[in-house]
C-alpha cells in the first residue's frame, strides 16, 4: 500500500512538470 501511495505521489510531481 505504500508503494501505492508513493507511486501516485511521484506521478502527480510528474504530471506537474509537464504543465510548467
Amino acid at each position: 500500500m505504500y508503494i501505492f501511495f508513493i507511486a501516485d505521489y511521484f506521478e502527480f510531481l510528474n504530471h506537474r512538470y509537464i504543465i510548467y
